[in-house]
């Protein structure tokens, strides 16, 4: 992957380089060339707006290395922490996941943050969207706030069986919007977390492994 975006990034170098020649080759002055680069990365302004692509392109990185560095961080609590502790498997996903989502608010803040943009403003703004669009959002709200609450409360955790309606099986993983449970058929159910709060589940493992089973 690092070989694939390396090749890319020297693709793109290659391209802005040969512009250039070509644009020397046709006789445009070196200054006005100089110029054009300094307003491209230093900024220009689209009417009232100014664009500064360095900031975009900073920004961008920032977001995407902090995005790296929290994966990373999750693989080393995978295999190098939580193997030298006593932590259930359900702990364990929770933990990963909480990680997830700090690492991404924070590569998130401070990518707009990088660009200038106020945060109280931007509050300001999506406090006054979010009448007109709360309507549209409020399913995806209501799982994401449920899927916090399932990692936070653990009435169901990672490895868990349970029975939900019609589906019986293993929970396999609690994300954002919806949670994966993998039946004795070995098929996936992905069900929607406020389904899990706002309805029953039989959670055949949460106090003990042992259980009782009937056989007609």
């Amino acid at each position: 992957m690092l070989a694939f975006w390396l090749g890319g990034l020297a693709q793109l170098v290659g391209s802005a380089l040969g512009v250039v020649a070509l644009l020397m080759l046709w006789g445009v002055a070196g200054k006005d060339i100089l110029t054009w680069l300094q307003s491209l990365f230093l900024g220009f302004k689209v009417g009232s707006i100014t664009v500064v692509p360095a900031e975009i392109v900073l920004a961008l990185a920032l977001f995407v290395g902090l995005l790296a560095l929290t994966g990373m961080l999750q693989k080393a609590l995978d295999h190098r922490i939580f193997p030298k502790t006593r932590l259930d498997s359900g702990i364990q996903h929770s933990i990963r996941s909480g990680v997830g989502y700090v690492g991404f608010i924070l590569a998130t803040l401070i990518a707009v943050s990088t660009l200038g943009i106020d945060l109280s403003n931007l509050a300001i703004i999506a406090g006054a969207l979010s009448g007109g669009i709360g309507f549209g959002l409020q399913t995806i709200v209501n799982n994401f706030v449920s899927g916090l609450i399932l990692l936070v409360e653990r009435p169901i955790k990672a490895g868990d069986l349970v029975v939900v309606g019609e589906y019986q099986g293993y929970v396999k993983k609690i994300s954002v919007r919806a949670t994966e449970i993998t039946t004795f058929d070995r098929a996936s159910v992905n069900l929607p977390n406020s389904n899990l709060i706002a309805g029953a589940v039989m959670n055949r493992t949460y106090a003990d492994k042992v259980g009782r089973e009937v056989l007609p």
